[in-house]
């Protein structure tokens, strides 16, 4: 596992599984309590990444660490897509469908020099080609 930056994302991928779920971690900082956060777990060219929400009090959120899991052995058919970064100053990545210029998933933080910064993890499943399946079932 390592740590890694939204930027290393930009470029062209192939994205083959995407999940997004609520669930109660450790606080990154001082590990003396859980919060209750979101996780996102997608999967670019056959590596698993996770990004999970740092919450600060409810009001205040923002996106914790990107997590370069494993790499797959067993990958799923997937979407041909572009990551890039949003030019709105935020510290978003969008991930778009690379045949119709759709978002698929937005990770991030928004309102970054707001009062109220918040973390984004937005998936658009019918902004995707075709549904992503597994490719054993495609024999």
């Amino acid at each position: 596992m390592k740590h890694i930056g939204l930027s290393d994302l930009v470029g062209e991928h192939i994205l083959s599984r995407v999940s997004i779920m609520h669930d109660t971690l450790w606080r990154y900082a001082t590990y003396d309590n859980k919060i209750r956060c979101t996780v996102v777990k997608f999967v670019l060219d056959g590596i698993e990444y996770m990004v999970v929400e740092d919450t600060i009090d409810n009001y205040h959120t923002y996106m914790g660490h990107i997590i370069q899991m494993n790499k797959l052995s067993d990958v799923p058919r997937g979407q041909p897509v572009i990551a890039k970064m949003r030019d709105n100053g935020s510290e978003t990545l969008d991930i778009i469908n690379k045949h119709t210029g759709k978002v698929i998933l937005s990770i991030g933080t928004d309102y970054i020099g707001d009062s109220y910064p918040y973390f984004v993890a937005e998936f658009i499943p019918e902004n995707l080609d075709n549904k992503i399946t597994n490719a054993k079932e495609d024999k």
